[in-house]
């Protein structure tokens, strides 16, 4: 893998732009309602202009660290990490663009179980692997495959059903009998809701002002215990689907002056956006547990974090250069998942393991040959 300040910097050159047009629904009817999603008094300013120049130490955010190997056999190496999603003991880690299914490991050993999903025309085989959601209620995974198929299968692998949505989709989440869809510009706007029976019950964001500039980000969805999070570059606000049927702005992010104007990018050319963003200021990466939030921006290509304290409601920003992991002496790397509640993990580079056990750090007996290391900080 390679190191996480050329993984950031590469990501340049797939941002998306993003329509201003904020709209929620009713999920009492079967007709689509379309009305302004609010501003609350659960919604976080999050100033992100305070940029210190001082040496961050993670210890003043972080106390404690853990490591996962998973484990390293022929039916258990994973092409490229796409996304992963906790349940119980269990580790889902799906392949999205190399092998196209999901594997299932122990989440405290690192053991690989099993596998779910398959490429071919057979039963409960598709020929692209976009996402995955876990219903953890009736012991279901949902895969989203060829952009506009649902595969259900049982948590064991077993294949289920397969279902036809009347859209193309990129990714998904379910929660509470719903799937909340994120759609590209083939679609009239950028999230789509459905019932269990993908039903259409809302539409959100008006996709116009993507233009031919509609790109993917990275996890534009998080799922977590109270609801579903949604955030799409280049728009400042993060957006929030609980369960309790409610939908407002989670996060309103201030950039400052140097910005990005969605309302401008839409008309650019191609090379018109990638020079804009590498002269202003944009976020790339959003990630949430119960007592932090954290973000990676760019500003003039520099990346730079964030972290805002829920609990004394302030935000702390520098840039990602300046960010000193004195835990145990290493690289930090983007902090892309949430572990519930209140842990966030990240991928560790191969070459980052093999100096942490020549230090001493990880005993001779962890493996860097050839799968993943996940890295926990609480």
């Amino acid at each position: 893998m390679k190191k996480i300040y050329s993984i950031l910097s590469s990501f340049l050159l797939t941002i998306a732009t993003t329509s201003l047009a904020l709209i929620v629904f009713s999920n009492c009817s079967n007709n689509t309602e379309k009305t302004e999603i609010p501003v609350t008094e659960n919604t976080i300013y999050w100033d992100c202009t305070n940029i210190g120049n001082e040496e961050l130490k993670l210890s003043s955010i972080f106390k404690e660290y853990s490591l996962l190997a998973l484990e390293e056999k022929d039916e258990a190496l994973v092409g490229q990490v796409s996304k992963i999603a906790l349940h119980d003991s269990l580790l889902f880690v799906s392949d999205n663009n190399v092998l196209d299914k999901i594997f299932v490991f122990n989440n405290t050993s690192g053991k690989f179980l099993h596998s779910i999903g398959k490429i071919g025309q057979g039963p409960g085989e598709y020929y692209s692997l976009n996402d995955f959601s876990i219903d953890s209620e009736n012991e279901k995974l949902y895969l989203l495959c060829n952009m506009e198929n649902i595969y259900s299968y049982s948590l064991d692998g077993t294949f289920l059903e397969a279902k036809k949505i009347p859209f193309y989709a990129s990714c998904m989440e379910y929660q509470n009998d719903m799937f909340i869809f994120r759609c590209d510009s083939r679609s009239s706007h950028h999230l789509i809701i459905t019932d269990n029976q993908f039903n259409v019950v809302a539409k959100h964001l008006d996709n116009d002002l993507y233009k031919e500039n509609d790109r993917m980000q990275v996890h534009h969805f998080q799922k977590r215990e109270d609801g579903v999070l949604f955030h799409r570059f280049l728009d400042n606000n993060i957006y929030k689907f609980d369960k309790d049927g409610n939908k407002y702005i989670a996060y309103q992010l201030d950039f400052g002056k140097d910005a990005i104007d969605m309302a401008e990018i839409s008309s650019y050319t191609d090379g018109e956006v990638k020079n804009t963003l590498k002269e202003g200021i944009f976020y790339k990466y959003f990630t949430e547990t119960d007592n932090y939030a954290f973000l990676v921006f760019f500003k003039e290509a520099i990346p730079h974090i964030s972290f805002y304290d829920k609990l004394h409601k302030k935000s702390i920003t520098c840039k990602f250069e300046d960010i000193t992991n004195d835990l145990f002496n290493g690289e930090f790397p983007v902090l892309e998942y949430e572990a519930a509640p209140n842990g966030f993990v990240g991928l560790l580079s191969l070459d980052a393991v093999e100096r942490l056990k020549s230090e001493g750090v990880l005993n001779d007996n962890f493996s860097t040959d050839a799968n993943y290391v996940f890295l926990k900080f609480n």
